[in-house]
């Protein structure tokens, strides 16, 4: 596969992820416990265990997995609709909760490719482990809207993200909420600083341009 056609395949994973996420996940955890974050699970991401019955509702690459009152269910949906089915719900983010990123059409397929989907779940799992390094007792939580997994200590976001419109490839961010003297240039993005998977190879890259991202915050003097 060329490297053209490999990020075409990524995008397309992961566009039919976040339509998962913001249309299907999300909306089914709001319906049970009023809550929409959801979380890095094996093979890509997911909702915790709420309700009663206790369900939990997590995307493995290509397929659906529920999980309801220890029993499993695990399906390849085609469409957000069919996804829906599986868990019960109609397909659509919960009004007035959040503005959704992608749209909803229900019976428009999904195209989620297994390799494309290994690659971006194994970018959440390399980030969830630098973010508990960064802050252990700081939970991180996957943004339906975002589609980020993601953290705030001191007033600075952290995160990762799968891609999006702006850098088009999964990369990491350190975003300060406060303007900052920045002499070295390390700041590099309007919203802070970003580096791609490129860049940041391994957990400890990873961790390493957080910990940067927090000394560079922690040492400016004009921030409160």
């Amino acid at each position: 596969m060329s490297a053209a056609m490999t990020s075409e395949v990524l995008v397309a994973t992961r566009e039919a992820w976040h339509r998962l996420a913001e249309h299907v996940l999300a909306p089914a955890r709001y319906a049970m416990d009023g809550h929409i974050s959801l979380q890095v699970a094996p093979g890509g991401f997911g909702t915790p265990e709420v309700g009663t019955p206790a369900t939990r509702v997590t995307v493995d690459g290509e397929h659906l997995v529920v999980v309801r009152d220890g029993r499993e269910v695990r399906r390849v949906p085609r469409t957000l609709r069919e996804a829906a089915d599986l868990v019960g719900i109609e397909p659509g983010a919960p009004a007035g909760v959040y503005p959704p990123a992608t749209p909803c059409h229900p019976d428009e397929p999904l195209a989620v490719d297994p390799a494309a989907a290994r690659e971006l779940a194994d970018w959440y799992r390399l980030g969830a482990q630098a973010l508990a390094d960064l802050a252990p007792d700081e939970p991180a939580r996957l943004w339906p809207e975002h589609f980020d997994l993601g953290i705030s200590v001191d007033r600075v976001n952290y995160g990762v993200s799968p891609g999006d419109a702006a850098i088009g490839e999964p990369y990491a961010y350190a975003g300060p909420w406060d303007a900052l003297d920045d002499p070295d240039g390390f700041f590099d993005r309007s919203f802070g600083a970003a580096r791609t998977r490129r860049e940041l190879g391994s957990v400890a890259d990873l961790a390493a341009f957080f910990r940067t991202a927090r000394d560079h915050t922690a040492r400016d003097p004009h921030r409160s």
